[in-house]
């Protein structure tokens, strides 16, 4: 209604300028328009509230490659297969569930601890290689290898480790209380028994006498010398941690030859650009 008056007061004006007579009345409103649409600009003004500046969207860090081979979830799997396979095999009313609880604290730890000394000098050569990758394409393919890799060896790996745990068993379970000649705690003495033989299905190396026959270098009947010598088994960790090895160091040079050889290829085609420059 306002611009609709200040329209009709603005003809009256014009008409005015071209030298037509225009009623007082017309004259008289035009003041009043002009001063309505001056007040009802500044209240829209105030009224509208201020519109904040948009921020500025922060630039996205770039995805790095995370290292993880899969050493955490083979442990993870095999701490619960080993429980399971305790709870199931040791047996009878001796066994309470108290003492299978500290036999599988002890023995998991024990496994723990063992797996992390092994597998240090493997993530040390791991890391190495990846640091010195220098895309993060390159590390996904890297630890993306590996993984498919170690699947097989870990499979492998927990298979044996349960088969050692269960010869073990069968000998702990078989323990009687007080087996051994001792006036110790006999409930003690068999918790220690049974840890002894299930740590030693896993982590010692055994060792074994053979005699060995060779020929002599002097004698009146010319018949061989028995020699008495030594061969050990490495323990289950050892063999597993073994076989990690070798699997990393043929993964770890192919990538590393790989990554070498791209880099001298940048390198042949930005000389051949400066040369064409």
């Amino acid at each position: 209604d306002r611009l609709k008056f200040v329209r009709v007061a603005s003809r009256w004006q014009m008409k005015m300028h071209q030298g037509q007579q225009a009623p007082r009345m017309a004259m008289r409103l035009l003041p009043v328009a002009l001063l309505l649409v001056g007040d009802a600009t500044a209240a829209s003004l105030r009224a509208a509230p201020e519109q904040p500046a948009p921020a500025a969207q922060p630039t996205p860090a770039p995805q790095r490659a995370k290292l993880d081979v899969g050493f955490g979830d083979f442990e993870k799997n095999l701490t619960m297969a080993v429980t399971s396979a305790i709870k199931a095999n040791l047996t009878g009313a001796s066994w309470t569930d108290d003492l299978k609880s500290r036999v599988i604290e002890n023995v998991t730890g024990s496994l723990h601890s063992a797996l992390q000394d092994a597998l240090k000098p493997v993530k040390l050569s791991i890391g190495k290689t990846w640091m010195a990758l220098p895309e993060d394409d390159q590390k996904n393919t890297y630890v993306n290898q590996l993984r498919g890799s170690f699947e097989s060896v870990m499979e492998r790996a927990r298979d044996s480790l349960v088969t050692h745990l269960s010869i073990g068993l069968r000998h702990a379970s078989g323990l009687p209380r007080g087996h051994r000649q001792s006036t110790g705690n006999a409930t003690q003495e068999m918790l220690e028994g049974a840890e002894q033989a299930l740590v030693s299905g896993l982590l010692v190396e055994h060792c074994y006498d053979e005699m060995l026959k060779h020929p002599m270098k002097a004698g009146e009947n010319g018949t061989a010398a028995p020699k008495e010598t030594k061969f050990c088994i490495p323990s289950a960790v050892s063999s597993f941690v073994k076989r990690l090895n070798d699997t990393q160091g043929l993964v770890s040079m192919t990538m590393r030859f790989e990554a070498h050889a791209m880099a001298l290829a940048q390198q042949e085609k930005k000389a051949v650009a400066r040369r064409s420059a």
